[in-house]
């Protein structure tokens, strides 16, 4: 019986599989009550919620009632949700729970020449904790292995610019409020005999 070539889409998938698989062990090794999973329709309550507090200092100024901004942010949610499922076919949107509840969220992109790092947020009472620094360095070694870079786009002002770039992430282009930047695998010469 002839086996049939997997695709490079499959490839693609199992390896974003793989990578759930090695963020869950990472994340249980970091504390027993962490787990990762596929987003469900019942997290979006949660999950906007999430996106209205990590966003919240971009209105403070902003002479609005607190439920205009409130509003304003949970559209913003809703616009983003779409064009990341529009835009990103293939991603995979997880949530990080702690002991069952969702505390933050995931979402990585493979294509056939980088992961893309959508987005990575927890809620700020679960920050400071090393729950981000378990995944992204969990990603990093995956990439590695696979020998491919990892993207992500982060704000100028955002205090996470300085930790991305502590674990090897580079300026890659200046797009005005958000930063490209790219983690590039260490190039493992062949040994020759």
């Amino acid at each position: 019986m002839q086996r049939v070539p997997m695709s490079a889409s499959d490839t693609h998938q199992q390896s974003v599989e793989h990578i759930g698989r090695a963020l869950s062990t990472a994340l249980q090794h970091a504390d027993p009550s962490l787990t990762i999973r596929l987003e469900r329709a019942e997290d979006a309550e949660t999950l906007c919620h999430l996106y209205q507090e990590f966003r919240w200092h971009e209105l403070m100024h902003v002479p609005w009632p607190e439920a205009a901004k409130m509003a304003f942010l949970a559209e913003q949610f809703r616009l983003q949700a779409d064009h990341y499922r529009k835009h990103y076919d293939c991603a995979r949107f997880w949530v990080v729970c702690h002991e069952s509840k969702v505390i933050g969220r995931l979402y990585l992109h493979r294509s056939p020449s980088e992961f893309r790092l959508m987005d990575i947020m927890l809620f700020e009472r679960c920050r400071g904790k090393g729950f981000g620094r378990v995944m992204i360095d969990c990603l990093l070694t995956e990439c590695q292995a696979l020998c491919l870079p990892i993207s992500l786009h982060v704000e100028r002002e955002n205090p996470a610019r300085d930790f991305y770039l502590r674990r090897g992430f580079e300026l890659d282009e200046d797009r005005g409020t958000y930063l490209f930047m790219v983690w590039r695998p260490m190039i493992v010469a062949a040994a020759t005999d």
